[in-house]
């Protein structure tokens, strides 16, 4: 029981921690031990799409050292019109594409079906940086990236967003464990709010909105300002080796989210969607678990004649919500070897047509012949033009289980697959 003094009440003394507060500075400050406040912590909720999108950055962004760019989600209609950049039907009529009513300029009306178009006026205006000299422009690689939607007209299938991003939409999937899982660790407010949003997407669907990623890497090859006015067939070394890298890019992004490896064919969805910037013949439609996942291509000689300096740009787009929905794959873990692995590189000289990966299995079977267990990776780490030639440079990393590996045995080993390459 505290009487507080009339001088006291009604100034600095109404609640209970004014007292302690009092209790406090007569014991003294210094002689209440200091204690660290019990914080209650718990795992932040991260959907997966977050997940997803982290891993993409890291893999083209800190691992490819492309450069990430984020434009806008309409398209530039002068850019479209010059470089005859469109998506078409089987009939060849062009795709609708959702209208702004309050567009910011006459060249904005539209949302974009496609990351590439606007991705390929991007690296256009950072292929034309620096001295307007034809000689100086010859050489210079640019790599690009961006993340981000793309809007059809058609209703976006509502009874597939549950699994594809554990976000708003997911409370429309009640008894769903993943569902349940999520909402459960929202407070009142943020529930509240969730249903209400699901509830108006049930009855108010958007339109399709998959989140996609493009991929574009592009390099100078000479000439002077205007591609129109100098076209140049670019090399054909030069358009197999961007387009290596950028499928090298996207096997990377796939492994990253452990998904099964990917194959590229030639693109046979042509009955629902073709892009105007596609090859004719230099492009694929890439797969993962037998799911259609995006394409890949060198640009088409029209739009590339079309931009304002002669370059070569091999682009890749993939739709991430497709990926997602692709089952991952198991990631297993060894223990760290307990010895030492030996390495030594070997180049081999291949015609222009010859695939790297037949190559590397050759060698790797060479290297293996008769038993060999010593052999545990053969890896491509370099790759020269020369003319209508090749030169791949490999990798063999050899390793015992048991105990270090002598010189004669890796000497063996490298004979052996010098005599499959001579």
């Amino acid at each position: 029981n505290v009487k507080v003094p009339s001088f006291r009440a009604g100034r600095d003394i109404g609640i209970a921690e004014d007292l302690v507060e009092e209790v406090g500075r007569i014991y003294g400050y210094d002689h209440v031990r200091s204690a660290t406040p019990s914080v209650p912590s718990r795992r932040p909720i991260l959907p997966p799409t977050k997940s997803q999108e982290r891993d993409v950055r890291a893999v083209c962004g800190l691992e490819r050292g492309l450069h990430e760019v984020m434009l806008y989600s309409f398209d530039n209609e002068p850019l479209r019109a010059r470089l005859g950049i469109g998506e078409f039907d089987s009939e060849g009529n062009q795709h609708e594409r959702l209208q702004l009513r309050n567009s910011l300029s006459s060249d904005s009306t539209h949302l974009r079906r496609t990351l590439v178009s606007n991705l390929l006026g991007c690296m256009e205006a950072n292929l034309l940086r620096g001295s307007v000299d034809g000689a100086s422009r010859k050489g210079l690689r640019v790599g690009l990236f961006e993340l981000g939607r793309v809007f059809r007209p058609e209703v976006g299938h509502v009874d597939h967003v549950g699994a594809e991003d554990l976000g708003v939409p997911a409370a429309a999937f009640e008894g769903d464990a993943a569902h349940e899982a999520f909402v459960g660790r929202m407070n009142g407010a943020l529930t509240t709010g969730t249903e209400a949003a699901a509830d108006f997407a049930r009855h108010k669907p958007l339109p399709s909105q998959p989140r996609h990623l493009a991929v574009a890497l592009g390099e100078r090859i000479g000439g002077g300002a205007m591609g129109a006015d100098d076209v140049i067939v670019p090399d054909r070394a030069l358009s197999h080796t961007l387009f290596r890298e950028v499928v090298g890019v996207v096997e990377a992004t796939v492994s990253r989210l452990l998904r099964p490896p990917i194959t590229v064919r030639r693109y046979e969805s042509a009955e629902t969607q073709t892009f105007s910037w596609l090859h004719p013949a230099r492009h694929g439609e890439i797969l993962c678990g037998g799911v259609a996942i995006g394409v890949v291509s060198m640009l088409h000689p029209r739009p590339r004649s079309c931009l304002e300096l002669p370059a070569d740009i091999a682009v890749a787009e993939l739709d991430l919500d497709a990926l997602l929905r692709v089952p991952s794959v198991k990631l297993r873990a060894g223990a760290p070897p307990r010895f030492p692995a030996t390495t030594f590189d070997l180049t081999v000289d291949v015609s222009a047509s010859q695939r790297s990966a037949d190559v590397r299995e050759r060698l790797h079977q060479a290297a293996s012949a008769n038993g060999n267990q010593i052999v545990q990776q053969v890896s491509l780490i370099a790759d020269y033009h020369t003319g209508d030639r090749r030169a791949l440079t490999f990798r063999v990393t050899c390793r015992h289980d048991q105990r270090t590996l002598t010189e004669p045995e890796v000497n063996a080993v490298r004979v052996t697959v010098e005599a499959v390459t001579t």
